[in-house]
């Protein structure tokens, strides 16, 4: 589990998972699940030796 902060402060984030080889059963592959606002979000990613996969997280502020 890792925590962020995105806020106006710190409102872009990037995160990038490569494979530094393929395992027994390629391609190498993820579940992130990202909570905020008390909803749900899961993203599936995959990675091999040619492609790596980027989650990138911008903080938009509420509308008022």
């Amino acid at each position: 589990t890792i925590n962020i902060k995105a806020d106006e402060q710190n409102p872009h984030h990037e995160f990038i998972m490569a494979a530094n080889n393929l395992g027994s059963i390629p391609p190498n592959t993820a579940l992130m699940v990202i909570t905020t606002d008390g909803k749900r979000y899961e993203l599936f990613l995959s990675a091999d030796e040619k492609k790596n996969a980027k989650v990138i997280i911008d903080y938009k502020s509420p509308a008022k």
